[in-house]
């Protein structure tokens, strides 16, 4: 992420540092945690960039998919928030189905049957 740093004015070193944590390892759960609970208390436009990186990372967490369209409601950026649901539809869908073919070959292997005709 070196080169899509984030640049967000969070105005204490201890984010500043947290953000730095996630820059180095983008998999720190905890250190997204506080980021996203003070991203909550800022204009949406200015964290924007913070929500698409993590989305990107964790594409399956409905949980920051729900944080990043609340966030969006409540500035009132309809269009963004449909933007962003249709995305999140395609996602689930795309893990829906690499799921299932997962759980066929599964089975097909454990029933000894070949998927190939």
């Amino acid at each position: 992420m070196t080169e899509d740093r984030l640049h967000i004015d969070w105005g204490i070193d201890k984010l500043y540092r947290t953000q730095r944590q996630v820059e180095k390892n983008p998999y720190d759960l905890e250190s997204w945690s506080i980021l996203l609970r003070e991203a909550q208390s800022k204009h949406i436009s200015e964290v924007r960039p913070l929500y698409e990186h993590l989305i990107s990372i964790f594409p399956s967490a409905s949980r920051y998919w729900r944080i990043y369209i609340e966030h969006e409601m409540k500035s009132r950026n309809f269009e963004k928030v449909e933007k962003v649901g249709n995305h999140t539809i395609v996602i689930n869908k795309m893990i829906t189905y690499r799921n299932t073919c997962f759980i066929l070959t599964i089975l097909c292997e454990r029933l000894r049957i070949s998927l190939s005709p």
